[in-house]
């Protein structure tokens, strides 16, 4: 068997076939990018802060959780998704001179979330929803980096630097009420979280599952 190194360069005439087939799909894409779906009142970052809480975050978990939380959508009490997910943010330049635009559109939003995923809805115990919370500390470097995004309601604790077991399982709560370990909880995550994506294996525990919407669909609306 042998290799034979291609070099690829740029400084070749464009195939005119594939230049017409791009601009005719450039035109009819840049209608829907275009399209205006809401407006901001201020920057919605993905940043996240030293507890591993991004304000992009939360409204993509609560657009989520409003997306999946009707009986016939799923009946979803908690949702979950992946910061490595959100590939953008919502930034306009101006806000300090009056001058942003406060348009945000289509295209705008599929930047923010382009991968196209689906949600899965299903229940968990409180068990497998702690071990969820402990897997985002299980890589070499823990860091808020690859922490989970969740919607209003659910809080937790947790020792970042601590030994394994830094989630405090007492501290798992909805809406105030304690999650006990034998506790039931419909909760909806991204499909690449439900197919134990991010190291998070926890989520194939989850049984009843119902295929929601895309992920996409949901921030829009």
């Amino acid at each position: 068997m042998a290799a034979r190194n291609e070099i690829v360069t740029r400084d070749v005439e464009k195939d005119p076939v594939q230049t017409r087939i791009l601009a005719r799909y450039s035109t009819i894409a840049e209608r829907v990018a275009s399209r205006v779906v809401g407006s901001a009142a201020a920057d919605i970052e993905r940043q996240v802060n030293d507890a591993g809480e991004s304000a992009l975050g939360d409204v993509i978990a609560d657009a989520q959780l409003a997306a999946t939380s009707a009986a016939a959508a799923g009946g979803a009490r908690i949702s979950f998704t992946n910061i490595g997910g959100i590939r953008s943010e919502l930034v306009f330049p101006g806000w300090a001179s009056g001058t942003a635009e406060r348009s945000v559109t289509f295209g705008r939003l599929f930047a923010v979330q382009p991968f196209g995923n689906t949600f899965t809805i299903m229940t968990v115990s409180g068990t497998t929803l702690k071990r969820a919370l402990e897997q985002q500390f299980e890589s070499t470097d823990v860091s808020p980096a690859k922490s989970l995004q969740v919607s209003e309601g659910f809080t937790y604790s947790y020792a970042l630097h601590g030994p394994p077991g830094r989630v405090d399982a007492s501290s798992i709560r909805l809406n105030g009420r304690p999650i006990a370990h034998v506790d039931r909880v419909s909760i909806s995550v991204i499909s690449f979280l439900a197919s134990g994506g991010d190291g998070f294996t926890a989520f194939l525990q989850g049984t009843n599952r119902v295929v929601g919407m895309k992920d996409i669909d949901a921030l829009v609306e």
